[in-house]
């Protein structure tokens, strides 16, 4: 019952949210190598050609860009220490822009203003907003955040609906065939294939949600211990006069920067009048502080009474959020905090890497590549997952058209009388067995004999003691599995056998030759009933869902050795039962 459970609400909410964590998944994808893409197309604007001379220095580069640009006020620099990419001056922007700014783009070594809108970008603002929100804002918010708990649901469903029963056949977990045709190959795919990217999906999900609900948000920080980021505001334009106002400040008051043993220092901020005069000065006493180097350095400006902070990368960074910190007191240069990522403890390094966390980029290249092959081929679960839950729902409607032609229904009755009947015993996951079940009744009824038909699970080992004939149809699921309908059974046939010595049976094993245990099931079945020590009517058939034709044959010879109906074969026959679900 759990099982059965587990598999509607996975393939319920496979089809509800399907569309959605399609387009999450795909949108996604596209963007794993945004910041590659832009700067390919973009080649012209953010890279330059060395010159011979030495690249101006970071304040001549800012009085230069302020000349260019003198109605905006600049936020920031960022440099690059290869020679051939062009620096980065952000200035404040309006509207939607205030807070990020708007970045301008010059050459290093002439201050010559090369662009400032980036080919592409709208592109790519637009497909992030697609893949947060749908573009819907706070509704897309919500949708987006619901069908991530349920691709959290459906792969921890996937997970327990291939749970292989021993852990030899864990292997088959990650081995696809193409031998396999039609719904067995389908299912294959969707069931091997997926749980290769099952911790891909997982680890994407559980981290996307960061992004989805403040409370979820806020429990990973309280669980890790870090606090929560305070998210910074817009940028305050400089005002003239006293600069020990600190407009903004954190600490407030109106002390001026501190040493570090927290002594008020002597030297005063510079005026806010000119805001580039030690940019110089602090430039040199970051190379100093930063004796590593650096591949990329952004130097944020500080507001009257602040400091200023350089956000920068190592030569060789972990991620593109592997930032470290360096604040210097504006006046006396002293190192207020330098925070380095390499040298954060663990619950630190992943609470500031959610997003690396999120696109696979935290475990480098190879990290990156695999969740966006994972997330580009989110549509082939969905689409399987249709055409599975189709046929299913079409073999079910021939099971049912089966049960009407026989003019029969199942029974757990056992009265006085049941050895003169012949019982036909089910175990079907798809519904290609039942439909054969179905159809061997129809076949002794029309020859006028007694006949019941029972699913598998609704009997006891006991219960066969007294039904003298028995005719087991039998798929077998997965990896070697019975069907799921067929659980209660199997797990009293762990149990001490029954007498069933006046049992005599035949069996129709269905299977798939695809998989390396064909029709597992149906041998464990009827070495079971041999060593409960039932007769065999005549040997196990079995019968491969790709080429059932031979095996149906054999069926019908048996079945109308036993009384069956000549006329009731006329008809094509259904095709066997593959082994997976």
């Amino acid at each position: 019952m759990l099982r059965k459970l587990w598999f509607q609400l996975h393939w319920f909410m496979g089809i509800t949210v399907g569309v959605v964590l399609i387009i999450l998944g795909v949108t996604g994808g596209m963007l794993t190598f945004e910041r590659e893409i832009i700067r390919a197309i973009n080649s012209d604007v953010l890279r330059v050609e060395p010159l011979d001379t030495q690249r101006l220095s970071p304040e001549a580069l800012l009085r230069q860009a302020q000349e260019v640009l003198p109605e905006r006020q600049i936020n920031a620099l960022s440099l690059s220490s290869d020679p051939r990419d062009a620096a980065t001056v952000n200035v404040a922007g309006d509207g939607p822009q205030a807070r990020r700014g708007v970045n301008h783009y010059f050459n290093p070594y002439t201050g010559e203003l090369i662009g400032a809108e980036l080919k592409g970008q709208a592109f790519f603002r637009t497909l992030q907003r697609l893949h947060r929100w749908l573009l819907m804002g706070d509704v897309g918010k919500q949708i987006t955040g619901a069908a991530t708990i349920m691709l959290i649901i459906l792969v921890l469903s996937g997970i327990y609906l291939r749970w292989p029963r021993s852990w030899k056949a864990l292997a088959g977990w990650f081995t696809f065939s193409f031998r396999r045709s039609g719904r067995g190959f389908v299912s294959s795919m969707h069931g091997v294939v997926g749980t290769w990217v099952l911790p891909l999906y997982l680890l994407a999900a559980l981290t996307g949600l960061y992004w989805s609900y403040d409370w979820y948000r806020a429990g990973l920080h309280d669980l890790s211990g870090v606090p929560m980021p305070v998210r910074p505001g817009p940028p305050q334009p400089a005002q003239e006069g006293n600069a020990d106002a600190r407009p903004g400040s954190a600490r407030g008051g109106e002390a001026g920067p501190r040493g570090p043993m927290g002594r008020e220092a002597s030297s005063p901020r510079e005026p806010a009048a000119d805001r580039f005069a030690q940019v110089d000065r602090v430039w040199r006493l970051f190379e100093q502080a930063a004796p590593l180097g650096y591949s990329t350095v952004n130097l944020r400006l500080p507001q009257p009474g602040g400091d200023y902070q350089f956000m920068y990368f190592d030569p060789r960074p972990a991620h593109e959020r592997a930032w470290n910190r360096l604040t210097l007191a504006a006046g006396t240069g002293e190192v207020q905090s330098h925070i380095r990522y390499a040298d954060r403890p663990l619950n630190e390094k992943l609470m500031s890497s959610m997003l690396p966390l999120h696109s696979g980029s935290f475990f480098g290249m190879p990290g990156r590549i695999a969740m966006m092959v994972a997330s580009l081929i989110m549509p082939l679960f969905a689409i399987t997952g249709l055409v599975l839950y189709i046929d299913r729902r079409r073999k079910a409607q021939v099971a049912r058209s089966a049960l009407l032609q026989a003019g029969l229904k199942p029974t757990g009755e056992r009265g006085t009388g049941e050895g003169e009947r012949i019982h036909v015993v089910f175990a079907s996951q798809t519904g290609n067995a039942e439909t054969q079940a179905w159809k061997t009744a129809g076949a002794f009824q029309a020859a006028g004999l007694a006949v019941a038909v029972h699913p598998l699970g609704t009997l006891t080992p006991n219960d066969l003691k007294g039904m003298g004939r028995v005719l087991f149809i039998a798929s077998t699921y997965g990896e070697g599995a019975a069907p799921a309908s067929a659980r209660p059974f199997v797990s009293l046939m762990k149990q001490p056998c029954p007498d069933l010595s006046m049992l005599g049976y035949a069996l129709l094993a269905l299977g798939d030759r695809g998989y390396p245990h064909f029709c597992a099931f149906g041998r464990d079945l009827d070495a079971w009933l041999q060593s409960c020590g039932a007769k065999a009517l005549a040997p196990r058939i079995e019968m491969d869902g790709s080429s059932p034709e031979a095996a149906l044959a054999q069926w019908q010879t048996l079945l109308r050795s036993l009384g069956a109906a000549e006329e009731a074969f006329a008809q094509t026959p259904v095709n066997g039962c593959p082994a997976s679900a």
